[in-house]
Formats: structure tokens, sequence, C-alpha cells
């Protein structure tokens, strides 16, 4: 091929292919599809997107949580960012009946035995009543018992043991029926440590009370009540016995002894036309016997706190029905038969 024919050729190309980037050439990269202007900086702005048609609206209604990525499946509630695995409802902490703040502890069963036809326990709900301390100086003989380290305390706000027993709660059979054997032996109270011995007492209709000073100092009884009148005797050695006694109305919840000489000095009575009552001791417990078979209405009272109540329980013959009762400061007591 001769030189001119192939020059010839080779200008030709460079003619197509200047043509070809003339008729495809852009003024700025934007006229391209896809491509990003350059800032300033050198750096793609985002393309700004052409106005798209809206998706329908959705129907309004609670939102459903986004399904965890870790376990696909049905979605579930995202767990609390503190406490990480599914959310638990927390228990609800119960109070005891009363609304105290501590539970009593479990009433062991009082034992039966012979003629025992209802028995139980009282204890006490809540934190122990603090018993305020007397001072008794006022009378120098009461003052020399309670030395060293000795205290008289007044027992009136509820005497509670070591396992919250409570002393000192009349139990008895409201809807007692008449008749009843009436106890020969008669009920002392004793004057000892210039205070009453026992603080609470009862006694039936036609039982005699025996009234003891076993201190060495004049004590004066006072007798205040709303049916049975009042009297007032004076005792002025250790060893005086005063006249027995006996009462005419049943009555409880308004007989008081008290010492006219030692004003801290005082003690309830609880009077009954029945034989069908019992005072709970130390130990919270108490023994009604010899109640005949039957449903019964059965209450016990304190001079504090009042009343519990627990209108049937039923008595089977030569078997000892259970109670359990709990008194406290609210005086939301209560009084059940133990299962």
């Amino acid at each position: 091929m001769e030189a001119k024919h192939w020059f010839g050729m080779v200008g030709l190309g460079a003619l197509l292919v200047g043509g070809s980037f003339g008729f495809n050439q852009y003024k700025k990269p934007g006229d391209t599809p896809g491509a990003r202007p350059l800032s300033a900086e050198g750096v793609a702005d985002v393309e700004t997107p052409k106005p798209r048609k809206a998706p329908p609206p959705t129907k309004p209604g609670p939102s459903k949580p986004k399904p965890s990525s870790a376990k696909p499946g049905p979605s579930k509630p995202k767990p609390s960012p503190a406490k990480p695995g599914p959310s638990k409802p927390k228990p609800v902490p119960t109070k005891p009946s009363g609304g105290s703040e501590t539970p009593p502890k479990p009433v062991a069963p009082v034992g039966g035995g012979a003629g025992v036809s209802i028995a139980g326990r009282i204890v006490w709900d809540g934190k122990k009543p603090r018993l305020p301390i007397i001072d008794p100086s006022s009378d120098g003989v009461c003052k020399a018992m309670y030395v060293d380290g000795k205290e008289l305390r007044a027992e009136r706000n509820g005497i509670v043991d070591e396992n919250n027993n409570l002393a000192n709660v009349v139990v008895y059979v409201k809807n007692a029926p008449s008749g009843g054997t009436r106890s020969q032996e008669p009920v002392t109270i004793d004057q000892v440590g210039c205070k009453y011995v026992p603080h609470v007492f009862a006694i039936q209709l036609g039982q005699k009370l025996i009234i003891r000073n076993s201190d060495d100092t004049t004590h004066n009884v006072h007798w205040k009540s709303k049916l049975n009148d009042d009297w007032n005797v004076t005792q002025t050695s250790k060893g005086d016995i005063g006249p027995q006694r006996k009462f005419a109305k049943a009555e409880i919840g308004t007989c008081l002894f008290k010492c006219d000489m030692h004003p801290w000095m005082e003690a309830r009575a609880a009077i009954f036309s029945h034989p069908y009552f019992a005072v709970t001791g130390t130990d919270g417990s108490f023994q009604i016997k010899n109640l005949p078979p039957g449903d019964y209405e059965v209450w016990a009272w304190h001079e504090k706190y009042k009343y519990a109540k627990c209108k049937k329980v039923t008595v089977a013959a030569g078997q000892t029905t259970q109670l359990a009762g709990t008194f406290n400061k609210k005086k939301k007591n209560k009084l059940v038969v133990a299962k």
C-alpha cells in the first residue's frame, strides 16, 4: 500500500473518532443519568430524588413490635434495656390481715384432753407493744421492790412473749347454753409487788372471789363496774384477806379494780352466767371444757384491743375444736377455726 493511501485511511479514522466524541459530549456530570454533581470540596452531593407516588395510608391500629433479628419468628416485645430477657410481672408483696408490718408466727395447736371442747391460741400481729415503766417511788416499800434493774411495767398494752403469744385475752362462748357446772373453787386476786395478780381474770356468777394483800404496805381495793355496783375496802397489812365477794350480773368490758393509794395498780374482771370461758396464759393458749355438742359463736376480748369474733364453731362429742386468733394495734382482730 502506498504511503498516501495509508495516511488517507488514518486521517479518515481520526475524523470519525473525533466526530463521535463531539456527538456524545456533555456539559456537566449531572447530565448523565446516575451521575452525582461534585461539590466545591470534590465530594459528590446526593441527587435530589424525584417525587414518588405516596403509598396508600395504612389502617390505624396498635403498632406491632419488630421481630428480633437474632431469632426470626413471631414478634415479641423488646425487653427492658435495664433487665435483658422477657419481662415478668413482679409479685405484689402481701401484708397480713389488719395492715400489719410483720406476720405472726405460725400458731401451734393446743392439745385437747378429757372434756376439752374448744382450745386454741391467741397471737399478736405486728411489732410488740411497748409497756410503759412505772415509777413506784411514792411508796418506799414499793420502791424497794424495784432496784438493781428490776422494773415495774404497766400491762394494759398487752403482754406478748418471744413467740408473739398474747396473754390476758378472755375467750368465751357468746350463745352458751344455760346451766353448766359452777366451779366450787374460789378465784383469788392478789396484791404482789404493788400490782394486781392476775391482771385479768374471769369468774362465774355465784363463784367466790378472794382478795389478798401479799405486800408489806397498805392497799385499798376500789371496785368499779357498770352492773355490779361499786365498793371500796382497805387492807392495811401483809396477809390481809378481805371479805369474800360474789357478783350478781354478767358483765365484761366495764369491770375494774383500782388502788387509790397506788394509782398505777389496775386489774380487769369478766363475769359470766355460765362456765364456758377461759383467759389466755403467757403462751397465748386457752381451753374451754365440757361444752355440749352444737354450733356456737365464740368471742375473744382484750381490755385495750377489744373484740374478735368467730360466728360459727361446731363442737362434736368427744372432740376438740381448734381456734386461732390474732390481735393488733388497729383492732382488726380475727378469730377463726384452725384448719
